[in-house]
Parts: structure tokens; C-alpha cells; sequence
């Protein structure tokens, strides 16, 4: 059975939004700084390095994610784009 054309544009739509969230980005420290940390750490100097933040998602992004994590539907891709739209606000506060 195919899909109805209202999820198959919010399966669109999530994955445009989600590649303004980057999840581990938010967790990473860019390579140089690794390895700036561990020759320190190596020396017996273990620094933490200033990590430069990561940009946030824009309100627009955020508010299509809610709108996403409100679709109508019951059926089992409904309810993981659902989820899947939540996680991703979530991730983006």
C-alpha cells in the first residue's frame, strides 16, 4: 500500500529540517584540538581546550519540527516520523 502524499512530504521536510540539527557536533571537539589536548595530557599538562560552540537551529527549523512532531496518523510511519521529529527538537534546545 503506498503511502499517503502528506507523509511523504513530512518525511521530506524532516530531512531537510534535520540537517541543521548536528548532534554530535554539540558533544565533538574538532581533530586539532584532540590533539592539542593530548600532547598536553602526554606531557603531563592536561589542558581543556575552548571548543567553539556549535550554531543553533534556527526558530524556523524548530518550529517545523513541532509542526512535524504534531502529524495526524496512527500508522507506523506516522508515528516514527513523529518521534523522529521530536527527538530532533529536543536535541536542538
Amino acid at each position: 500500500m503506498p503511502l499517503p502524499p502528506e507523509l511523504i512530504e513530512a518525511d521530506k521536510s524532516l530531512v531537510t529540517v534535520a540537517k541543521n540539527v548536528h548532534l554530535l557536533g554539540a558533544i565533538s571537539w574538532p581533530e586539532h584540538l584532540v590533539e592539542d589536548f593530548l600532547q598536553g595530557w602526554r606531557k603531563g599538562n592536561p589542558e581543556l581546550p575552548k571548543v567553539p560552540s556549535v550554531k543553533p537551529v534556527g526558530e524556523e527549523s524548530v518550529r517545523e519540527l513541532q509542526r512535524l512532531a504534531e502529524l495526524p496518523g496512527e500508522s507506523p510511519v506516522a508515528h516514527f516520523l513523529k518521534e523522529t521529529a521530536r527527538s530532533y527538537e529536543m536535541a536542538s534546545s
